[in-house]
């Protein structure tokens, strides 16, 4: 869920600015309660996204990258 809805904030951003969101944002996007058992999930969530690797194959040629480049 949170996945597609950073995907959703990032449809008019270019591809190198970075997508800048609250975690109040994704509870009321998503329909979850406000409160730190949420806002500790969407903590966990990211990290998990983050140090998840993307790769892909390409005419013999091998990228890889993270889902998500930075936290803050």
């Amino acid at each position: 869920d949170i996945w597609l809805e950073l995907i959703h904030y990032s449809r008019n951003i270019p591809i190198n600015q970075s997508v800048e969101f609250t975690r109040y944002e994704i509870c009321k996007a998503l329909g979850w309660p406000l409160n730190g058992q949420s806002y500790k999930r969407i903590e966990t969530i990211l990290l998990r996204l983050k140090n998840a690797k993307l790769s892909i194959n390409v005419n013999n040629i091998n990228y890889s990258f993270s889902m998500i480049a930075e936290l803050n």
